[in-house]
């Protein structure tokens, strides 16, 4: 009894509920409601950023460029500064614009000097404004706080290769390989280092190897070097 009471009341409920869905308003029935308004705000400085990436992602890097300027403007709290001006950096570094890339990245470390990224990226900048000693300095320290980071250990390598540290670079470059062997250019300049300190054979099979990995400067090289 008490469980066909339970079903007669769930089954009366729908019932109750499907009319209330279906039957439009009268004069005498309608009730009061008042329309949801939505807030309304200003765009905030992770708005402008999501929409920077976005551009910058989709290789349009003077809107994403004008997208993190605002976004830096308005970033009153400074929680995101950091954030902005590195990825602003990453633009100017796309745009090949090298000196802000380095102001851009100055002070994202002057925010948080504990992001390897940003080390790394300022080793690229001062990299391409021929500052050769301090992009060594800023590869050193991107692997002394990421060990694994592949890219500053071979970058790191072919600066102590040029300063003639050829035990320091053949280190760095092993480092690089045994984080990604799938890195033809870390062969590549193995190979010549090799080649360089009268190791042929070794250096031949490490350019063959970037070679099959598809890195077209090995293969000239082996050509040259190598007798193919």
């Amino acid at each position: 009894m008490k469980f066909s009471f339970f079903i007669l009341f769930i089954s009366f409920t729908t019932f109750c509920g499907t009319l209330g869905a279906q039957t439009p308003p009268t004069e005498g029935n309608i009730q009061k409601t008042f329309p949801q308004v939505l807030p309304s705000h200003e765009p905030t400085a992770e708005d402008y950023m999501n929409q920077a990436i976005a551009h910058f992602d989709g290789a349009r890097y003077q809107q994403s460029l004008d997208l993190f300027e605002k976004a830096i403007i308005i970033n009153k709290e400074g929680r995101l500064s950091d954030i902005l001006y590195y990825y602003r950096g990453l633009v100017y570094y796309k745009m090949k614009n090298y000196p802000k890339m380095l102001s851009s990245l100055d002070t994202a470390i002057a925010f948080n000097p504990t992001k390897s990224n940003y080390h790394y990226y300022r080793a690229e900048a001062l990299l391409n404004l021929g500052d050769l000693n301090q992009a060594q300095n800023n590869y050193k320290k991107t692997v002394d706080m990421e060990p694994l980071y592949d890219a500053a250990w071979l970058k790191y390598g072919i600066l102590l290769q040029q300063n003639n540290k050829i035990r320091e670079a053949l280190i760095a470059y092993d480092r690089s390989i045994e984080i990604n062997s799938k890195n033809p250019e870390a062969y590549y300049y193995r190979g010549l280092l090799m080649l360089q300190v009268g190791m042929p054979d070794k250096g031949c099979l490490d350019l063959e190897k970037a070679s099959d990995l598809n890195y077209r400067a090995a293969e000239k090289a082996m050509k040259q070097y190598c007798g193919e």
